[in-house]
């Protein structure tokens, strides 16, 4: 598999480049649209949880800009993940036409769409930390931009390899199982809600009915870690050691999986779609 992915990384940079100019073909903002849906959202979730239900994000949470930008920390990497991972899921199927041919290695469409959600991290990492400066000028947040922030593209290469693993598995099974698609689109916005992204994962201890194998379900989940790491650099936090590690298991493990699954079924896959 690496060999292959070694052998055509050429012709996976020049697909990760023609999904970018797919995006914004016929559009007059172009890349500006990019940043206006996760944009939007901040302000949205900002008005309801940090204004209107007064949610924290924290101890040092002081207020809603404070807890405006710690969500921004995470939601706009969950926005570039699940895009990739939904599209990587289609992507076999939606390429059947060239997965046809007998020398296209198909393992590198998820690649590339993953790729592609690369300007998208960027240009909504640019904006955020235009916002978190301004804010910080303004003394309406109580901190200032770190060195730590310097880490969280390397938090993205471990989710983008994360994607890519996952997307194998998936794109693999939609392949045989056309229902795969819509249900990871189901189960992709049950995970938003159960990992800290909106909320504190504290109040979590303090709900008392809450069952320990939901709390034991929860605290192994990969994308409370990834929502902790990106909070925490971007916000100039140093990560806890233990976050990084599991964050790096879980890519491994993805990784390999999807290797595996696509490689059992990637002789079958072209007689099917």
């Amino acid at each position: 598999m690496i060999h292959r992915l070694w052998e055509h990384r050429e012709l996976t940079l020049e697909m990760a480049r023609r999904h970018v100019r797919a995006m914004y073909v016929g559009s007059a903002l172009g890349a500006f649209w990019t940043v206006v849906q996760p944009f939007c959202m901040l302000v949205v979730y900002t008005l309801v949880f940090g204004l209107i239900m007064r949610v924290r994000l924290g101890a040092e949470d002081v207020g809603p800009w404070f807890y405006g930008l710690k969500l921004c920390a995470a939601l706009l990497p969950w926005q570039v993940f699940v895009d990739g991972f939904h599209r990587g899921t289609g992507a076999l199927v939606d390429n059947a036409h060239l997965l046809r041919k007998s020398v296209f290695p198909g393992e590198i469409l998820a690649v590339s769409l993953a790729l592609s959600g690369a300007i998208q991290f960027a240009l909504t990492m640019a904006l955020y930390l235009v916002l978190q400066a301004l804010l910080a000028g303004l003394g309406l947040v109580p901190f200032t931009l770190s060195a730590w922030v310097l880490a969280a593209p390397l938090v993205f290469v471990l989710q983008l390899l994360f994607t890519v693993g996952l997307s194998w598995v998936t794109g693999s099974l939609h392949a045989f199982f056309r229902d795969t698609a819509p249900l990871v689109s189901t189960l992709t916005t049950i995970w938003f809600f159960g990992s800290p992204i909106v909320y504190n994962p504290e109040y979590l201890d303090s709900w008392k009915s809450v069952p320990m194998w939901i709390r034991q379900l929860y605290a192994i989940n990969p994308w409370y870690r990834f929502a902790e790491l990106y909070q925490s650099t971007l916000m100039g936090f140093p990560p806890r050691p233990v976050t990084v590690l599991v964050v790096c298991i879980w890519t491994a493990g993805a990784l390999v999986a999807g290797a595996l699954v696509f490689d059992r079924m990637r002789k079958d896959m072209v007689d099917v779609i």
